[in-house]
């Protein structure tokens, strides 16, 4: 079988790299299509570039330039018999016309989760690949829960054969992270401990961290409040730490604990100098690799505790049987514009970070949640020993919302596209391993 990956940013490499390697593992033929143009804004520094490319090339992957526009001619150009997409609804609905092309051709469609982002789709979402892949059972019965009330004509039984619950192989990199390797790489003495802080997404987007934790002041932002009678915003305006102050905190912390501190942030935003002045290793993210091992996997592997707020760095944290201290913010600060392809992304955020049941965020035994407020005390009154993760616990989780078993879900992924090519031949599916 021969299979394509789309690959737009070197990001992609992530999620899509393990299932490169075990696809030629089976002595498929792989082959990358990636698009020479630039990607503007504040993610330009994820633009293919040959240098990216390197870790993978030498397996024997065939990486080709790639237009858009022409996603319905792979068949007849590249003679695929499949194509992997991310998050494809999302990435490429602009191009869902050219899919249909080549699924007609008889090229298989599908599409890889990255997150929960699929769950917010109108469920009319998976007509459009030949298989849509789910984390986790949790992602596919929350994607049907969320339309349920009789909005969407389908049930889940209906899509049944259109998606399948089985991980991402993001996660399948996990077992490669070596601790010793990763501790020299980042020039981390063996006998000290790690306290990781993944620095907060700070944009317009993320609305109640932009306002607090932004470059502004306390007296500033307190003063903004009043001036907006904006009455609501005003208590956290007065009690909640500045980003700043909570970095000093978190310096002393860790000189109280014998432990050095790391930020990693990410590239597509602007930090602050203080970032870089109180940590002993400040990642920015612009150097991050995705392939073979991702970056903050190497880091998560050294780390005693992960400090995290509300990102996806949380759950990988758990993955990796890392403790989790989370600072929860609430899910109604996320600004997002009304968009059609996603019209109930409120109610998604709030079942995805809503605290009024358990879930990704709210987890006994592996998460533990800080109000914002009290993120200085808390530092000040715990030590590091305290941070404990349960194995038990965290097993569930795993399993409950990332879909990570084991058997890599890239094995299993090639099952169900080594099913699907079978079947469309008229060949008799392969003998399960």
């Amino acid at each position: 079988m021969k299979i394509g990956f789309l690959l737009l940013r070197d990001t992609y490499l992530k999620t899509m790299g393990s299932l490169m390697e075990a696809s030629l593992n089976r002595d498929h033929q792989v082959m990358i299509l990636y698009t020479e143009a630039p990607i503007r804004g504040n993610k330009a520094y994820q633009r293919i570039t040959t240098e990216k490319l390197a870790p993978i090339s030498p397996k024997g992957v065939e990486a080709v330039p790639f237009l858009l526009k022409d996603l319905g001619k792979v068949k007849e150009k590249f003679q695929l018999d499949a194509l992997v997409t991310l998050e494809g609804y999302y990435m490429m609905n602009s191009y869902l016309a050219e899919i249909q092309v080549a699924r007609k051709k008889g090229v298989k469609v599908v599409s890889l989760a990255h997150f929960f982002e699929n769950i917010m789709r109108l469920p009319e979402s998976l007509d459009y690949f030949d298989k849509t892949y789910y984390l986790s059972q949790f992602a596919v019965d929350a994607h049907f829960m969320l339309y349920g009330d009789g909005s969407a004509e389908r049930t889940r039984k209906g899509c049944r054969g259109q998606q399948e619950a089985i991980g991402s192989p993001m996660f399948d990199q996990l077992i490669d992270v070596d601790q010793e390797e990763a501790r020299a790489e980042f020039g981390i003495p063996a006998d000290k401990r790690v306290v990781l802080f993944f620095a907060p997404a700070i944009n317009a987007d993320t609305r109640w961290r932009f306002r607090m934790w932004g470059n502004e002041s306390k007296i500033k932002r307190i003063r903004r409040a009043v001036m907006e009678g904006n009455w609501r915003e005003l208590p956290d305006a007065f009690l909640v730490p500045t980003l700043e102050e909570i970095v000093d905190e978190l310096k002393e912390f860790c000189e109280r604990n014998n432990a050095l501190l790391v930020i990693k942030s990410r590239a597509k935003q602007q930090d602050a100098a203080y970032f870089k002045d109180k940590a002993d290793l400040y990642l920015s993210g612009e150097e991050d690799s995705y392939y073979p091992v991702f970056t903050s996997y190497k880091l998560l592997a050294i780390a005693d505790v992960c400090i995290g707020v509300m990102s996806m760095s949380v759950a990988e944290a758990v993955a990796m049987r890392v403790p989790v201290w989370n600072i929860y913010v609430p899910s109604s600060e996320l600004n997002y514009p009304i968009n059609p392809l996603y019209p109930r992304q409120r109610q998604y955020l709030q079942m995805i970070m809503g605290r009024e049941q358990m879930g990704p965020f709210n987890y006994p035994g592996v998460i533990t949640n800080i109000e914002p407020r009290n993120v200085l005390k808390w530092l000040r009154e715990n030590k590091l020993e305290e941070a404990i993760i349960d194995p038990k616990a965290a097993a569930k989780y795993v399993e409950k919302y990332l879909g990570i078993t084991n058997e890599p879900s890239s094995e299993r992924i090639l099952d169900s596209l080594e099913q699907m090519h079978a079947s469309a031949i008229g060949r008799k599916p392969p003998i399960e391993r």
